[in-house]
């Protein structure tokens, strides 16, 4: 199995809110067997940044389902 390496970051925006933020694949992994990937970002609205991590693992139907997500310890 070929495991991703850690991607770049990629930016968004929404210009009608103001709000953007970052996130990047940081790591591959699998748990159960399935692939899974952890992604970890920030996202930033009304002045306010946050970290976060989010872990998702692909199901046997072939979707992304989010396993586990939190804020990021800086």
């Amino acid at each position: 199995v070929v495991e991703e390496k850690p991607s770049e970051g990629k930016r968004w925006a929404n210009e009608a809110s103001g709000a953007w933020g970052t996130m990047a694949v940081t790591r591959s992994f699998r748990r159960n067997g399935a692939p899974c990937r952890e992604i970890r970002g920030e996202n930033t609205a009304r002045a306010r940044t946050e970290a976060f991590r989010l872990v998702l693992c692909r199901t046997p139907q072939g979707e992304w389902k989010i396993a586990s997500s939190g804020p990021a310890k800086r």
